[in-house]
């Protein structure tokens, strides 16, 4: 049986799609100005928005406006932080964008999910899959290409000792789970 995963974005428009803004989850939203509003959010990295809903009135913000929101996905029943950092696109302009944080430390790991069409059997259905991003030392925020030599050029003085964790303990490094694993051996190993 063979599982054919495609992107919506590439058969609809050539570009990336995120996941869209369909779901409400209970969470907070801090303020630009440091102020923090709870309500219902729904985030649509498509379009970085976020949709705060307070009593009966909702409101659109974009990463201008926000530092971060934090919304408790009850499906995998984690909460899931993200934050508005600055990001240069393709056409070199830098804005702010919205990152799910999977792991802050000296090197953070980022995320921003997309939809994907899954064909299998001559069934289609959507599902989300992961766009890894990299900040720096410097609180850059690069483009991850899932590449092991990435990765480890971005680990410089212990990348020896990570690619040794990476192997002896068969990571997939394509895989949420076990890049995480990584970037927590990586800051162990920095103390």
């Amino acid at each position: 049986m063979k599982t054919l995963i495609l992107s919506i974005s590439m058969i609809l428009s050539g570009s990336i799609s995120y996941a869209d803004c369909s779901e409400w989850y209970k969470g907070s939203v801090r303020m630009s100005g440091g102020k923090v509003v709870e309500g219902s959010i729904r985030y649509c990295l498509d379009y970085d928005l976020v949709l705060l809903k307070k009593e009966e009135q909702v409101i659109t913000l974009s990463p201008r406006k926000v530092d971060g929101f934090v919304v408790f996905d009850h499906t995998m029943e984690v909460p899931k932080s993200f934050h508005s950092l600055p990001f240069e696109g393709l056409n070199g302009y830098i804005r702010k964008c919205f990152f799910e944080l999977l792991y802050h430390g000296r090197i953070s790991l980022l995320n921003r999910e997309y939809e994907i069409l899954v064909a299998e059997d001559e069934e289609y259905f959507q599902a989300l899959a992961d766009k890894y991003y990299i900040m720096d030392e410097d609180g850059v925020v690069r483009d991850f290409s899932g590449s092991r030599k990435e990765l480890l050029r971005y680990m410089k003085k212990k990348a020896d000792s990570v690619s040794t964790f990476i192997t002896e303990k068969q990571l997939d490094i394509s895989q949420r789970e076990d890049l995480m694993v990584v970037f927590s051996y990586y800051h162990s190993i920095q103390q």
